[in-house]
């Protein structure tokens, strides 16, 4: 049994991380019942706790860090009160490492709490992404790396299980989906160049999908994403844009629906993996071998090509020395939608 049985949990960013976390969690609370979980992130990450809980010990607090009162390090000192006064916490598990959680854990120890902090295994992403003399040594998954937090504190947790087992009720799936077709999420986009696959491409993949009778659901946010979903939508049978249509929630619930989702190296694939829904995930400058790969994803699922440069980064931010992204470009549009159907056979 854990010493500790109040846990406070800071994850602020970015939203797949956050997903991932929440796998872990919702695991951990469910299986230890004696300990309460609390977690505060960003404002609208929430969810991810709380979409479809019942879990009484599992508590999140979204917060806009934009507010000037949770600014600098006053505004943490006070984030950090306002949670102590609330959760009443007897530990803390700094899921991030950052600056804000790093200012949190001084604070929470001030207080003679125990705090324990993440493992960002730095040299050995250094090591995994060197120019030469490369070492494409797998890190240890990011799941198992929240989990070890946990487990520095006494919290038994074990990973394996599948989070969310949906279908969970959406309308709009109801009202778009055609009786006896399969259905496919599409999340094209991602935050960097160097995760997305080029939009071209991706149109052959919905046009031999839309082709075989499949349903399409277009993921994405923005006016260029909407753009471009309702432009294929307009172009192939089956193919319907989400952009604008639902929240957070409406898409998690609509995810849960599909046989499986096409996603890149981004929060999509995580939030699919929180619904345990199969992913097919395309990589470029990012490897799975980095440890995000989506949770409880069969490895098979991932599409890239195995190439000398990759991964030149771990969060495909930085520019392709050889130019393009040949990583991507020379991923045939054919191997993605030959991967799918065997997901959905």
């Amino acid at each position: 049994m854990s010493r500790y049985r109040n846990i406070l949990i800071p994850r602020f960013s970015a939203m797949g991380d956050v997903a991932m976390l929440a796998a872990v969690v919702r695991l951990a609370a469910q299986q230890n019942p004696d300990v309460r979980f609390n977690v505060v992130t960003r404002k609208g990450f929430e969810l991810f706790f709380a979409f479809g809980s019942n879990l009484d010990n599992l508590a999140a607090h979204g917060v806009d860090l934009k507010e000037e009162r949770y600014k600098g390090i006053v505004g943490m000192r006070r984030l950090t009160s306002e949670c102590i006064k609330k959760w009443h916490p007897d530990a803390m598990a700094d899921m991030h490492l950052s600056l804000r959680t790093r200012l949190m854990s001084l604070f929470m120890m001030l207080r003679g709490k125990r705090v324990r902090h993440l493992d960002k295994q730095r040299a050995s992403r250094r090591a995994l992404t060197a120019r030469h003399g490369k070492k494409l040594v797998p890190l240890r998954p990011m799941t198992e790396c929240y989990a070890d937090v946990l487990r520095s504190l006494g919290i038994e947790v074990s990973l394996g299980e599948r989070v969310l087992v949906g279908p969970f009720a959406s309308p709009f799936f109801e009202s778009n989906a055609r009786p006896g077709h399969k259905a496919v999420g599409v999340a094209p986009f991602a935050r960097h160049e160097g995760k997305i696959y080029p939009v071209e491409l991706m149109e052959r993949v919905v046009e031999g999908l839309s082709a075989a009778g499949t349903d399409i659901f277009v993921f994405g946010g923005g006016a260029r994403e909407r753009e471009v979903a309702e432009r294929w939508s307009a172009a192939y049978d089956g193919v319907v844009s989400v952009i604008g249509h639902l929240d957070m929630a409406g898409e998690m619930a609509l995810m849960s629906n599909l046989d499986a989702m096409i996603s890149m190296d981004s929060a999509s694939q995580h939030i699919a993996s929180l619904v345990s829904v199969p992913v097919v995930s395309v990589w470029g400058a990012t490897h799975p071998a980095a440890g995000f790969y989506g949770y409880g994803q069969e490895t098979a699922g991932a599409v890239e090509l195995d190439m000398e440069c990759r991964p030149c980064s771990v969060f495909g931010n930085k520019p392709c020395y050889k130019g393009g992204y040949p990583c991507m470009h020379g991923i045939e549009p054919e191997t993605i939608t030959r991967r799918v159907t065997e997901v959905i056979a």
